[in-house]
């Protein structure tokens, strides 16, 4: 139709030598609005073990549903490694918001996946989860692998947060002799009071300070 015409002209030619004609003069359309879909993202977080990273949940509302009064998010247990407002974050946080700003916890070596469920006139929806997860870097140590009479070892590019507890096996502690004692730190000289030469396994548990969980060097 053209211009601002109320009425619609539908015609319909056939071959024949004549035409035939219908006027609409009224159209009602009815709109059915899709059903309310609410996505939760990022899909995935990763942090490394050791740093405190924060991240902000948002969910979506696809269809610009109406009626959204409250988002229920899920943080899978409550020992789930991550801090809300400046504590050790519940299982269930319940915000009148569509966005929650999460911190992964320095000491935590897992974190809970996030899932959400949005109240929208009464009916919950529930949101795809987001997958969270701790990386855990891999570090070796630097030194030489015989000791003569004094050497010194140390883990590269070991954060100023961390330090390690060193270690060797039993059969040849006695023998040796560790500085600092007890050896602990980033850095340590071990020397060999029988003056003999001695080849070993030297590792290292690494630790953050504050934390009790550690991870082990590879032996060198």
């Amino acid at each position: 139709t053209a211009g601002q015409s109320n009425i619609i002209i539908v015609a319909h030619t056939s071959s024949a030598a004549y035409n035939s004609f219908a006027l609409i003069k009224q159209i009602t359309i009815t709109e059915t609005p899709p059903q309310p879909s609410f996505t939760l993202s990022p899909a995935s977080f990763s942090t490394s073990w050791g740093s405190s990273t924060s991240q902000a949940f948002t969910v979506t509302n696809v269809h610009n549903s109406p009626g959204v009064t409250s988002y229920s998010w899920d943080l899978g247990s409550s020992n789930n490694g991550w801090i809300y407002n400046g504590s050790p974050a519940p299982q269930t946080i319940v915000t009148s918001t569509n966005t929650l700003t999460l911190t992964s916890a320095i000491c935590t070596n897992t974190l809970g996946n996030i899932t959400a469920t949005v109240t929208a006139n009464n009916v919950n929806y529930n949101t795809n989860p987001s997958t969270c997860s701790v990386n855990f870097p891999s570090y070796s140590i630097s030194g030489p692998s015989l000791i003569c009479n004094s050497s010194t070892y140390s883990i590269p590019n070991l954060p100023s947060n961390m330090s390690a507890a060193w270690s060797v096996p039993s059969s040849v502690g006695p023998v040796l002799q560790f500085s600092p004692n007890p050896p602990v730190g980033q850095q340590i000289t071990i020397t060999n009071q029988n003056y003999y030469q001695i080849q070993t396994n030297l590792t290292a548990a690494i630790n953050i300070t504050g934390c009790s969980n550690t991870i082990s060097t590879a032996p060198l």
